[in-house]
Protein backbone atom coordinates (compact mmCIF):
# COMPACT_ATOMS: atom_id res chain seq x y z
CA UNK A 1 0.00 0.00 0.00
CA UNK A 2 1.49 3.65 -1.05
CA UNK A 3 1.09 6.73 1.20
CA UNK A 4 0.23 10.01 0.00
CA UNK A 5 3.23 10.46 -0.80
CA UNK A 6 3.32 7.46 -3.09
CA UNK A 7 6.40 5.89 -1.12
CA UNK A 8 5.91 2.91 1.16
CA UNK A 9 5.17 3.21 4.77
CA UNK A 10 7.60 2.55 7.22
CA UNK A 11 7.69 -0.66 9.00
CA UNK A 12 8.67 0.77 12.06
CA UNK A 13 5.84 3.00 13.15
CA UNK A 14 6.82 6.75 14.53
CA UNK A 15 4.89 6.38 17.49
CA UNK A 16 2.49 3.85 18.80
CA UNK A 17 -0.56 2.71 16.87
CA UNK A 18 -4.40 4.07 17.72
CA UNK A 19 -2.51 6.62 20.38
CA UNK A 20 -5.17 8.68 21.90
CA UNK A 21 -3.34 11.92 22.24
CA UNK A 22 -2.73 14.96 20.07
CA UNK A 23 0.95 15.36 18.56
CA UNK A 24 2.63 18.27 16.35
CA UNK A 25 1.98 17.02 13.08
CA UNK A 26 4.24 16.10 10.21
CA UNK A 27 3.62 14.23 6.60
CA UNK A 28 5.89 11.24 7.99
CA UNK A 29 3.01 11.04 10.86
CA UNK A 30 0.22 11.64 8.77
CA UNK A 31 0.81 9.94 6.05
CA UNK A 32 1.65 6.69 8.15
CA UNK A 33 -1.26 6.86 10.29
CA UNK A 34 -3.70 7.40 7.07
CA UNK A 35 -2.09 3.81 5.04
CA UNK A 36 -2.45 2.16 8.56
CA UNK A 37 -6.32 3.46 8.51
CA UNK A 38 -6.64 2.08 5.11
CA UNK A 39 -5.21 -1.37 5.49
CA UNK A 40 -7.78 -1.70 8.37
CA UNK A 41 -10.76 -0.65 6.34
CA UNK A 42 -12.21 -1.20 3.03
CA UNK A 43 -13.63 2.31 2.77
CA UNK A 44 -13.17 5.67 4.60
CA UNK A 45 -15.11 8.41 4.64
CA UNK A 46 -12.96 12.13 4.78
CA UNK A 47 -12.96 15.43 4.26
CA UNK A 48 -9.35 15.95 2.93
CA UNK A 49 -9.37 17.15 -0.36
CA UNK A 50 -5.86 18.93 -0.30
CA UNK A 51 -3.27 17.32 -2.83
CA UNK A 52 -0.48 15.53 -1.19
CA UNK A 53 1.45 19.08 -2.41
CA UNK A 54 -0.74 21.21 -0.93
CA UNK A 55 -1.07 19.00 2.53
CA UNK A 56 2.73 18.77 2.58
CA UNK A 57 3.16 22.30 2.69
CA UNK A 58 0.43 22.91 4.82
CA UNK A 59 1.85 20.83 7.72
CA UNK A 60 5.57 21.77 6.62
CA UNK A 61 4.49 25.67 7.53
CA UNK A 62 1.83 25.34 10.41
CA UNK A 63 2.15 24.09 13.41
CA UNK A 64 -0.62 21.61 12.34
CA UNK A 65 -1.92 19.35 15.46
CA UNK A 66 -3.02 15.14 15.06
CA UNK A 67 -5.52 12.94 16.58
CA UNK A 68 -5.90 9.05 15.97
CA UNK A 69 -7.22 6.02 16.87
CA UNK A 70 -7.66 2.72 15.29
CA UNK A 71 -11.13 4.29 13.55
CA UNK A 72 -10.01 7.73 12.87
CA UNK A 73 -7.68 10.48 12.07
CA UNK A 74 -8.50 14.25 13.30
CA UNK A 75 -5.83 16.68 11.57
CA UNK A 76 -6.42 20.14 12.69
CA UNK A 77 -4.79 23.03 10.58
CA UNK A 78 -4.40 26.65 12.31
CA UNK A 79 -6.07 29.32 9.56
CA UNK A 80 -5.62 32.89 10.06
CA UNK A 81 -3.90 32.46 13.56
CA UNK A 82 -7.82 32.15 14.92
CA UNK A 83 -9.45 28.55 14.44
CA UNK A 84 -8.66 25.28 13.41
CA UNK A 85 -9.73 23.36 10.02
CA UNK A 86 -10.88 20.54 11.17
CA UNK A 87 -9.91 17.84 9.12
CA UNK A 88 -11.31 13.73 9.48
CA UNK A 89 -10.67 10.55 8.08
CA UNK A 90 -12.92 8.00 9.65
CA UNK A 91 -14.19 4.10 9.31
CA UNK A 92 -17.77 5.03 9.04
CA UNK A 93 -20.54 7.29 10.46
CA UNK A 94 -20.60 5.44 13.40
CA UNK A 95 -16.69 5.79 13.88
CA UNK A 96 -17.02 9.23 13.35
CA UNK A 97 -19.47 9.96 16.07
CA UNK A 98 -17.81 8.09 19.20
CA UNK A 99 -14.43 9.21 18.63
CA UNK A 100 -15.59 12.68 17.93
CA UNK A 101 -17.16 13.16 20.86
CA UNK A 102 -14.00 11.51 23.01
CA UNK A 103 -11.85 13.48 21.20
CA UNK A 104 -13.65 16.74 22.59
CA UNK A 105 -14.29 15.25 25.81
CA UNK A 106 -10.46 14.47 26.57
CA UNK A 107 -8.42 16.89 24.30
CA UNK A 108 -7.54 20.27 24.94
CA UNK A 109 -8.39 22.21 21.62
CA UNK A 110 -6.64 25.94 22.01
CA UNK A 111 -8.70 27.58 19.66
CA UNK A 112 -11.86 27.03 17.55
CA UNK A 113 -12.87 24.87 15.12
CA UNK A 114 -14.47 24.97 11.64
CA UNK A 115 -15.21 21.56 9.88
CA UNK A 116 -16.18 21.78 6.06
CA UNK A 117 -18.29 18.76 5.02
CA UNK A 118 -19.00 18.23 1.42
CA UNK A 119 -21.11 15.87 -0.68
CA UNK A 120 -24.76 15.46 -2.07
CA UNK A 121 -27.81 15.28 0.14
CA UNK A 122 -28.69 13.39 2.41
CA UNK A 123 -24.96 12.75 2.85
CA UNK A 124 -23.51 15.70 3.60
CA UNK A 125 -26.45 16.61 5.93
CA UNK A 126 -26.28 13.32 8.45
CA UNK A 127 -22.05 13.96 8.07
CA UNK A 128 -22.96 17.66 9.54
CA UNK A 129 -25.63 16.42 11.92
CA UNK A 130 -22.95 14.11 13.95
CA UNK A 131 -21.51 17.75 14.50
CA UNK A 132 -24.24 19.20 15.38
CA UNK A 133 -24.69 16.45 18.21
CA UNK A 134 -21.27 16.78 19.18
CA UNK A 135 -21.45 20.46 19.95
CA UNK A 136 -21.11 21.97 16.66
CA UNK A 137 -23.57 24.81 15.01
CA UNK A 138 -23.84 25.51 11.07
CA UNK A 139 -21.96 28.19 9.98
CA UNK A 140 -23.02 28.52 6.38
CA UNK A 141 -25.00 25.54 4.26
CA UNK A 142 -23.15 26.38 0.37
CA UNK A 143 -24.63 25.01 -2.55
CA UNK A 144 -23.09 24.45 -5.57
CA UNK A 145 -23.80 26.34 -8.84
CA UNK A 146 -23.76 25.11 -12.33
CA UNK A 147 -23.06 28.14 -14.08
CA UNK A 148 -24.96 27.75 -17.63
CA UNK A 149 -24.51 30.56 -19.29
CA UNK A 150 -22.17 30.83 -22.68
CA UNK A 151 -20.36 34.18 -23.24
CA UNK A 152 -23.18 35.87 -26.11
CA UNK A 153 -26.58 34.59 -23.89
CA UNK A 154 -24.30 36.84 -21.14
CA UNK A 155 -23.93 39.33 -23.33
CA UNK A 156 -27.15 39.62 -24.34
CA UNK A 157 -28.64 39.28 -20.49
CA UNK A 158 -26.09 42.45 -19.77
CA UNK A 159 -27.13 44.24 -22.64
CA UNK A 160 -30.66 43.86 -21.64
CA UNK A 161 -30.03 45.25 -17.98
CA UNK A 162 -28.63 48.74 -19.42
CA UNK A 163 -31.21 49.74 -21.48
CA UNK A 164 -32.78 51.78 -18.63
CA UNK A 165 -29.96 52.49 -16.88
CA UNK A 166 -26.87 54.80 -17.69
CA UNK A 167 -24.68 52.66 -16.62
CA UNK A 168 -21.69 52.30 -18.40
CA UNK A 169 -19.52 48.96 -18.77
CA UNK A 170 -17.05 48.41 -16.42
CA UNK A 171 -13.34 47.98 -16.91
CA UNK A 172 -13.17 44.32 -15.49
CA UNK A 173 -9.54 43.57 -15.17
CA UNK A 174 -7.15 40.89 -13.24
CA UNK A 175 -6.03 41.45 -9.48
CA UNK A 176 -1.70 42.09 -9.04
CA UNK A 177 0.33 42.02 -6.51
CA UNK A 178 0.09 44.93 -3.97
CA UNK A 179 -3.56 43.97 -4.00
CA UNK A 180 -3.98 41.01 -1.23
CA UNK A 181 -4.59 43.13 1.54
CA UNK A 182 -7.38 45.26 0.13
CA UNK A 183 -8.45 41.78 -1.32
CA UNK A 184 -9.06 40.53 2.32
CA UNK A 185 -10.39 43.75 4.14
CA UNK A 186 -13.20 44.19 1.04
CA UNK A 187 -14.51 39.77 1.62
CA UNK A 188 -14.30 40.24 5.06
CA UNK A 189 -16.57 43.00 5.05
CA UNK A 190 -19.27 40.58 3.70
CA UNK A 191 -18.33 37.42 4.29
CA UNK A 192 -17.28 35.77 7.91
CA UNK A 193 -13.68 35.05 8.33
CA UNK A 194 -14.57 31.43 9.61
CA UNK A 195 -18.05 30.47 8.27
CA UNK A 196 -17.30 31.95 4.90
CA UNK A 197 -13.71 30.03 5.04
CA UNK A 198 -11.95 33.27 3.63
CA UNK A 199 -8.46 32.23 2.24
CA UNK A 200 -5.42 33.57 4.02
CA UNK A 201 -2.90 36.25 2.35
CA UNK A 202 -0.50 34.26 1.20
CA UNK A 203 -3.59 32.33 -0.42
CA UNK A 204 -5.08 35.37 -2.25
CA UNK A 205 -0.99 36.02 -3.48
CA UNK A 206 -0.92 32.31 -5.14
CA UNK A 207 -4.69 32.79 -6.60
CA UNK A 208 -3.40 36.30 -7.94
CA UNK A 209 0.27 35.00 -9.38
CA UNK A 210 -2.64 32.36 -10.98
CA UNK A 211 -4.93 35.00 -12.62
CA UNK A 212 -8.01 33.77 -10.75
CA UNK A 213 -9.21 37.28 -8.93
CA UNK A 214 -11.06 39.59 -10.93
CA UNK A 215 -11.36 43.17 -9.87
CA UNK A 216 -13.18 46.36 -10.99
CA UNK A 217 -11.82 49.74 -9.87
CA UNK A 218 -13.04 53.82 -9.15
CA UNK A 219 -10.79 55.97 -8.27
CA UNK A 220 -7.81 53.51 -8.29
CA UNK A 221 -9.59 51.85 -5.29
CA UNK A 222 -11.27 48.34 -5.86
CA UNK A 223 -15.11 48.50 -5.37
CA UNK A 224 -15.61 44.51 -6.99
CA UNK A 225 -13.93 41.65 -6.87
CA UNK A 226 -14.52 37.93 -8.11
CA UNK A 227 -12.72 35.11 -6.37
CA UNK A 228 -12.62 31.68 -8.57
CA UNK A 229 -10.07 28.91 -8.67
CA UNK A 230 -9.52 26.27 -11.50
CA UNK A 231 -9.48 22.61 -10.97
CA UNK A 232 -8.29 21.13 -14.58
CA UNK A 233 -11.41 21.32 -16.19
CA UNK A 234 -13.38 22.97 -14.03
CA UNK A 235 -13.68 26.38 -12.18
CA UNK A 236 -15.04 27.43 -9.14
CA UNK A 237 -16.40 30.71 -8.11
CA UNK A 238 -15.79 31.07 -4.62
CA UNK A 239 -16.39 34.67 -3.41
CA UNK A 240 -18.30 37.92 -5.28
CA UNK A 241 -18.46 41.20 -3.44
CA UNK A 242 -19.64 44.37 -4.46
CA UNK A 243 -19.22 47.71 -2.43
CA UNK A 244 -22.76 48.98 -1.39
CA UNK A 245 -22.88 52.28 -2.84
CA UNK A 246 -21.96 50.44 -6.22
CA UNK A 247 -24.74 47.60 -6.04
CA UNK A 248 -26.94 49.17 -8.79
CA UNK A 249 -23.89 49.54 -11.21
CA UNK A 250 -24.20 45.83 -13.09
CA UNK A 251 -20.55 45.12 -12.05
CA UNK A 252 -21.01 41.50 -11.05
CA UNK A 253 -22.80 40.96 -14.50
CA UNK A 254 -19.92 42.99 -16.17
CA UNK A 255 -17.27 40.51 -14.14
CA UNK A 256 -19.34 37.52 -15.09
CA UNK A 257 -19.29 38.67 -18.93
CA UNK A 258 -15.75 39.04 -18.43
CA UNK A 259 -15.14 35.22 -17.29
CA UNK A 260 -17.36 33.74 -19.94
CA UNK A 261 -15.39 35.47 -22.70
CA UNK A 262 -11.88 34.62 -21.38
CA UNK A 263 -12.97 30.96 -20.74
CA UNK A 264 -13.94 30.87 -24.82
CA UNK A 265 -10.46 31.62 -25.33
CA UNK A 266 -8.76 28.78 -23.84
CA UNK A 267 -7.58 25.56 -24.70
CA UNK A 268 -10.12 23.33 -23.19
CA UNK A 269 -13.55 23.44 -22.46
CA UNK A 270 -14.31 24.61 -18.98
CA UNK A 271 -17.09 23.88 -16.78
CA UNK A 272 -17.71 26.34 -14.38
CA UNK A 273 -19.66 26.30 -10.74
CA UNK A 274 -20.51 29.07 -8.45
CA UNK A 275 -20.65 28.48 -4.70
CA UNK A 276 -23.64 30.10 -3.09
CA UNK A 277 -24.69 30.87 0.50
CA UNK A 278 -28.23 29.45 0.52
CA UNK A 279 -29.46 32.06 3.25
CA UNK A 280 -28.30 34.63 1.19
CA UNK A 281 -31.18 36.09 -0.72
CA UNK A 282 -29.28 38.47 -2.71
CA UNK A 283 -26.30 36.28 -3.55
CA UNK A 284 -28.87 33.58 -4.72
CA UNK A 285 -30.82 36.24 -6.73
CA UNK A 286 -27.54 37.15 -9.02
CA UNK A 287 -26.76 33.69 -9.23
CA UNK A 288 -30.33 33.22 -11.01
CA UNK A 289 -29.78 35.90 -12.99
CA UNK A 290 -26.81 34.61 -14.49
CA UNK A 291 -28.24 30.97 -15.17
CA UNK A 292 -26.66 29.17 -12.13
CA UNK A 293 -28.69 26.23 -10.60
CA UNK A 294 -28.01 24.05 -7.66
CA UNK A 295 -26.56 20.72 -8.67
CA UNK A 296 -26.89 19.32 -5.18
CA UNK A 297 -24.00 19.23 -3.83
CA UNK A 298 -23.64 21.69 -0.51
CA UNK A 299 -21.00 22.54 1.65
CA UNK A 300 -21.65 22.40 5.67
CA UNK A 301 -19.28 25.05 7.90
CA UNK A 302 -19.98 23.57 10.97
CA UNK A 303 -18.45 26.02 14.26
CA UNK A 304 -17.36 24.75 17.50
CA UNK A 305 -16.31 27.66 19.61
CA UNK A 306 -15.41 26.51 22.88
CA UNK A 307 -11.82 25.50 23.70
CA UNK A 308 -10.87 23.20 26.24
CA UNK A 309 -8.47 22.96 29.22
CA UNK A 310 -7.14 19.59 30.09
CA UNK A 311 -6.38 20.85 33.50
Amino acid sequence: MLNVNGQKPSSHPPFSDGEKSMRPATMELFAYCADSLKASHASLMHNIFQDSNKLNELLKNKNCLLYNTTEIIFLLIPLHNIYYDFLYMAADLGALHHNLLLFLRENGVPLPLRASIIGKEPYAGEVAKIFEQAGFSLGRRIARMRNLNDAKNMERNVRYMRENSSQDESNVEFAVHGDEQDILDLLLSEFDIRSDNLPELSEIAANISRKQVLVIRKNARIVALHYFTRQNASVYGWYDVTRKEFRKNYLYQDMMLFLYKYWAKQDVVLRSYSWRDVANKRLMALAHQCNQIQDGVYIYNMIFNNTFDNG
